[in-house]
């Protein structure tokens, strides 16, 4: 069993979307919705890194090290594993209970509704709000451990 810190905000757009995912239906997400199709998937999922950075320089994207985080999502987190995610002031503790990981193609659509209840729409392997896209593109199934209300400084300090 590993253990994990992962943040699922996803920036502006994807916050409203990620925590309910997470706390209502036990999906934690990372983004790269640009890349979140199931063929991608597979392919990381064989061939690790060398996808990821190969579909980066597709891009003509500069190799910044936040692919990393995406290649630890998709192929080195595993069943089993623990995931701490920090929250405003306070965080929670995640297991992953399935090897299963979902794309923007095959995650349930019904389930994508944001903090205030408004779905979003779907087209073309990207969600969307308002006209704009959100950067969620692969999502793993979680149950949780401990309460989201853990005060950070009662377990670490800011050193």
């Amino acid at each position: 069993m590993k253990y994990w810190l992962h943040r699922i905000s996803g920036g502006e757009n994807a916050t409203a979307f990620s925590y309910p995912l997470l706390f209502k239906n036990n999906l934690l997400s990372i983004g790269w919705s640009c890349f979140s199709r199931e063929d991608f998937l597979n392919d990381v999922q064989q061939r690790g890194m060398i996808a990821i950075e190969e579909k980066y320089k597709q891009k003509g994207w500069e190799l910044s090290r936040n692919r990393h985080c995406l290649g630890r999502f998709l192929f080195e987190m595993e069943k089993g594993d623990r995931v701490v995610v920090p929250t405003w002031k306070s965080f929670s503790v995640f297991e992953i209970i399935s090897d299963k990981i979902y794309c923007n193609e095959t995650i349930d659509k019904k389930l994508y509704f944001d903090s205030n209840g408004n779905p979003a729409t779907y087209s073309n392997s990207c969600f969307y709000k308002d006209g704009k896209a959100i950067d969620l593109g692969f999502y793993r199934e979680v149950r949780l451990i401990s309460k989201k209300e853990m005060a950070r400084e009662d377990y670490a300090d800011q050193v």
